[in-house]
C-alpha cells in the first residue's frame, strides 16, 4: 500500500474544514500531515511577543510532552531562534529549521540546554500571523533519519 492515498487525503482535509472545535481541527491536521510526511511529533504553538507561548495542540506521548514542552515553556523558548523568527519582519510562511537557525547555533546556550536533549534531527515549521503580537506556529519534528529510497525510518545518524 502506498503511504499517500489521495482519497484518504481529501477525507482528512474535509475533517479539518468540518471541525467545529480547535482540538478536532488540530487532530485532523495532524492526521493529514501524517499521511504526507513521516514524523515523530507535532506541536501547534501560539507565540506571543510579551507572554509565554501557548501550546494549543500536540501529538507527543506524555513523557515526550514533559521532556519537550514543559522544559521549553519554562524559559528556553526565549532563546529559541524559532521564537525570534516568528516575529521577524521577513518571516517565511514555512521553513526547515536547520536552514533558518543562526551561524554557530550548535554552540549556543539554547542548543546546549534544550536542543541537545530533544534529539531532534530536524523540523519543519509553518507560520501564520495571528494579530499584531502573536504568531501561530506548527512544528513537525523528526528524531529519526529517513531512508530516501524506500521511505522507511532508520535510526542511523
Amino acid at each position: 500500500m502506498q503511504r499517500f492515498d489521495i482519497g484518504h487525503w481529501h477525507q482528512t482535509v474535509a475533517q479539518i474544514i468540518d471541525a467545529g472545535r480547535l482540538k478536532d481541527a488540530a487532530d485532523a491536521l495532524v492526521d493529514a500531515i501524517s499521511l504526507a510526511v513521516p514524523h515523530e511529533g507535532t506541536c501547534l504553538l501560539l507565540f506571543h511577543r510579551d507572554a509565554r507561548p501557548e501550546v494549543l495542540h500536540h501529538s507527543l506521548e506524555p513523557a515526550g510532552a514533559k521532556h519537550y514542552l514543559d522544559s521549553y515553556l519554562a524559559g528556553p523558548y526565549l532563546l529559541d531562534p524559532l521564537y525570534t523568527l516568528a516575529f521577524a519582519r521577513k518571516r517565511p510562511d514555512s521553513c526547515r529549521f536547520r536552514d533558518e537557525h543562526p551561524d554557530r547555533f550548535r554552540s549556543s546556550e539554547y542548543y546546549r540546554r534544550y536542543c541537545e536533549k530533544t534529539h531532534l534531527l530536524d523540523e519543519m515549521d509553518f507560520f501564520v500571523g495571528a494579530g499584531k503580537s502573536s504568531t501561530l506556529v506548527l512544528v513537525v519534528g523528526r528524531r529519526n533519519r529517513m531512508n530516501r529510497h524506500c521511505n522507511q525510518q532508520t535510526d542511523e545518524v
